[in-house]
C-alpha cells in the first residue's frame, strides 16, 4: 500500500480497527450507499441493505466486521440475487489491494502450506483442493457432532479468520475449555446481554423464569424473554437473556433483587415496558404474598402474571403417574438404560431390523426422567420396534424378555395413549411464536378434552364455557366417573388401538387387564 493510498483511506482503516462508523467507508465505491448504512441507534454498527431484503429479521452488525460480511458467502449471494455481483467484486477488488486483503480461496492457496500436497503419491491438489476441503468439513461436523446446517455459518467464519488475521496468529493461537467459557459468560455473554436489554428499552417483553440446577448441583435462575424486534414487528423473538448462579435454597426475597438488580433496574423504561411474567408453581415464585410474583406484581400493577403451563402439563403427568402401576415405566427405564453407551448393542438391534424387513434402523431413545416428553418418545419407540426387541432379548439377552409380554404391550398401549394428549399439549405451549390468542384457544381447547375424559358422554357436546362451570372435587360433584366408570369409557374408546397386536384369546380377557393399571 503506497503512501498516498495510506493516507486516503486512513479513516477507514482507523475505524475498521476501532469498531466505529465513519462515512468516509460509503466513499469507498459509488454504489456502497446502496449496500450498506449506518446503524441509527448504535455509531459501531452497520446495516446491510442488500442482505436486509432476503432477510427481515437480520439485525445490524459491528463495524469491525465489515470487510468479513462482503466476502461472505450470504452476502455474496444476496449481492447477486440483486445483479450487483460486478459491484461486488470492484469492492472486494478494493479491500484487497488497498488493505492488502486476500481475494478469494485461490489467493489464499497460492501462497505454501502444508496440506498443499497430498502424501499419497506426492501428487498436488490443484483442482482437487475444494473437494478435499468440503471433505475434511464434513469430518469435522460428523465427528463432532454438530449440526449439517452448520456448515454455511462455518465457512463465513473460517474466511473471516483469514481474511482478518495473520497467519502466524492463526497457526500460533492456543484456548483452553477454560478460557472459552470465561469469555463465553464474562465478554460475549455480557455483550449479548446489553444488545438484548437495550431492545427492552423501547420494546414490550414478557420474561419467562425458571429454576434448576446443573449436574453438579449449582442451582440456576434462567431468565427468557419474549419481545418484539424493531425490525420485525410481526414475530416476537424469544431469546436467553441470563443464566444467575443462586444458592440452593434461595429465597423469593433474594430471587426479587436478583431480578431487580439484574434486569428491571438496567433502565427507567424497562420495568414500564414489562408486560407480563410466566413461572413454574414453585411457591418461592408463586406465593400469595411473599413469592416471586407477588413481589414484583407490588411494584408494577399493569403486569400480568402466569404460571407456565408447560410445567403445569408436566406436573400432571408425574401426578398421573404416580398412581398408573404395572411395569411400564421400569420397562422403558430398562431398555434405554441397556442400549445406552452401547454400539455393540445397537448394531445388533440394527442387523435383527434388516433381517425382518424394516428399511430405516430405529434406535432405541434415551430416557431422561427430568425431561418433559422423554418418557412418551421413548415408549412410542418401544411399542414401533416392539417385535424386534422381542427378537433380540430372546436371541442376545434373555435378562430383559420378561418385559415382552401381551400384558405389558397393551400396558404399554395404555400409558402411550394416556402420555400422548399431555405430551400434545406441552409441546403445544412450547411454541415460542404463540400469542395471547392462541394461548388462551388452547388452554380452553385442552381444558376441553380432559374434561370429556372424565365425564360421561351425554358431556361430549358441552361447549368449553359449560364444561368449566362444573366443579371436579369428586366429593361434590356426583356426575365425575369413578375409577370403574374411567375404565370402562376408556375400554370402549380406545379398545380397539390397544389390543390390535392381541391375539384373540388374549383380546377376551383384555377388559380384565384394566383391574391392574390404576
Amino acid at each position: 500500500m503506497d503512501h498516498k493510498l495510506n493516507q486516503k483511506h486512513k479513516e477507514v482503516i482507523e475505524c475498521l480497527k476501532h469498531n466505529k462508523w465513519s462515512d468516509q467507508i460509503l466513499k469507498l465505491h459509488p454504489k456502497m450507499k446502496e449496500i450498506i448504512q449506518k446503524d441509527k441507534d448504535a455509531n459501531s454498527r452497520f446495516l446491510c441493505k442488500i442482505c436486509k431484503i432476503h432477510n427481515s429479521s437480520l439485525k445490524s452488525q459491528n463495524v469491525r466486521s465489515l470487510v468479513s460480511h462482503f466476502f461472505s458467502g450470504n452476502h455474496s449471494k444476496h449481492m447477486k440475487k440483486e445483479n450487483m455481483g460486478d459491484i461486488l467484486e470492484e469492492i472486494c477488488k478494493i479491500f484487497n489491494e488497498d488493505y492488502n486483503i486476500p481475494l478469494n480461496q485461490e489467493t489464499i492457496s497460492s501462497q505454501p502450506h502444508s496440506s498443499s500436497i497430498r502424501q499419497e503419491g506426492n501428487v498436488e491438489k490443484e483442482s482437487n483442493d475444494d473437494t478435499w476441503l468440503k471433505f475434511e468439513l464434513t469430518k469435522f461436523i460428523v465427528s463432532n457432532r454438530l449440526p449439517y446446517s452448520i456448515i454455511e455459518k462455518l465457512l463465513d467464519l473460517i474466511k473471516s479468520l483469514v481474511l482478518n488475521y495473520e497467519q502466524e496468529v492463526l497457526l500460533g493461537c492456543n484456548a483452553s475449555r477454560k478460557l472459552v467459557t470465561d469469555i463465553s459468560r464474562d465478554c460475549i455473554g455480557r455483550s449479548l446481554q446489553e444488545s438484548i436489554l437495550e431492545d427492552l428499552i423501547t420494546s414490550p417483553f414478557s420474561l419467562m423464569i425458571d429454576k434448576g440446577s446443573d449436574n453438579y448441583g449449582k442451582a440456576f435462575l434462567t431468565v427468557c424473554v419474549k419481545y418484539l424486534d424493531k425490525n420485525n414487528l410481526k414475530q416476537p423473538l424469544t431469546k436467553l437473556l441470563s443464566i444467575i448462579e443462586t444458592g440452593e435454597k434461595t429465597t423469593s426475597e433474594e430471587l426479587y433483587k436478583l431480578i431487580k438488580e439484574r434486569i428491571l433496574t438496567k433502565h427507567e423504561l424497562i420495568p414500564k415496558n414489562l408486560m407480563a411474567i410466566a413461572t413454574d408453581g414453585e411457591p418461592s415464585m408463586t406465593g400469595r404474598h411473599q413469592g416471586l410474583i407477588s413481589r414484583v406484581e407490588n411494584d408494577y400493577d399493569h403486569l400480568l402474571a402466569v404460571r407456565d403451563l408447560c410445567h403445569i402439563y408436566n406436573l400432571i403427568c408425574q401426578k398421573a403417574l404416580e398412581e398408573y402401576k404395572g411395569e411400564v415405566v421400569k420397562m422403558v427405564k430398562y431398555i434405554a438404560s441397556h442400549f445406552s453407551k452401547s454400539p455393540l448393542r445397537v448394531a445388533m438391534l440394527d442387523r435383527i431390523q434388516k433381517e425382518n424387513g424394516r428399511g430405516n434402523f430405529l434406535d432405541v431413545l434415551p430416557y431422561k426422567e427430568k425431561r418433559w416428553l422423554s418418557l412418551t418418545l421413548s415408549l412410542e419407540r418401544i411399542l414401533k420396534i416392539w417385535d424386534d426387541l422381542k427378537v433380540y432379548f430372546t436371541e442376545v439377552s434373555n435378562e430383559g424378555l420378561n418385559y415382552f409380554t401381551e400384558e405389558n404391550q397393551s400396558h404399554a398401549r395404555c400409558l402411550f395413549i394416556l402420555l400422548s394428549q399431555l405430551t400434545h399439549y406441552n409441546k403445544e405451549f412450547q411454541r415460542t411464536e404463540m400469542n395471547y390468542h392462541e394461548v388462551i384457544t388452547t388452554t380452553k381447547e385442552s381444558f376441553t378434552v380432559f374434561a370429556r375424559e372424565v365425564l360421561p358422554k351425554e358431556y361430549d357436546k358441552l361447549p368449553f364455557k359449560q364444561l368449566y362451570e362444573i366443579s371436579f372435587q369428586s366429593e361434590y360433584q356426583p356426575k365425575i366417573l369413578n375409577l370403574v366408570q374411567f375404565k370402562e369409557r376408556f375400554n370402549e374408546d380406545y379398545n380397539g388401538a390397544v389390543s390390535e397386536t392381541l391375539s384373540p384369546e388374549t383380546k377376551d380377557k383384555f377388559s380384565k387387564l384394566f383391574e391392574t393399571l390404576f
